[in-house]
C-alpha cells in the first residue's frame, strides 16, 4: 500500500536551492547588450522603434496623406487611361 504524505510533516519553508550550492545570480539582457556586436545592435534600435507607437502614428498619418493626395489626382484629373498618359507625359525623366 502506498505511503500517503502528510502536508504537517513538511517544513513550512522549502529553500530555493539545496542547502550547499552556491550560485551566482545574473541577468541575461545585460550579458547580451554586453556581448552585442554593432550589427545586432542596430537591429535592436530598428525593431525597438517599429515596434513603438510613434512609429505607428508616423506611418498611419503617412498613409493616409497619400490615400488623400490619390483621391484628390483621381478626382480632378479623371481615371482614363487618355487623361493619365497625358498627365505622365509631363512627369518623364
Amino acid at each position: 500500500m502506498p505511503q500517503r504524505c502528510n502536508l504537517r510533516d513538511r517544513p513550512a519553508y522549502a529553500p530555493d536551492k539545496p542547502a550547499g550550492i552556491k550560485t551566482r545570480g545574473r541577468n541575461i539582457n545585460v550579458e547580451m547588450d554586453e556581448n552585442a556586436n554593432i550589427g545586432q545592435r542596430i537591429a535592436d534600435k530598428v525593431a525597438e522603434f517599429g515596434g513603438s507607437w510613434t512609429f505607428i502614428i508616423i506611418y498611419v498619418s503617412f498613409l493616409v496623406a497619400w490615400m488623400s493626395f490619390n483621391t484628390f489626382v483621381l478626382v480632378h484629373y479623371g481615371s482614363g487611361p487618355e487623361e493619365n498618359s497625358s498627365m505622365l507625359t509631363h512627369i518623364s525623366f
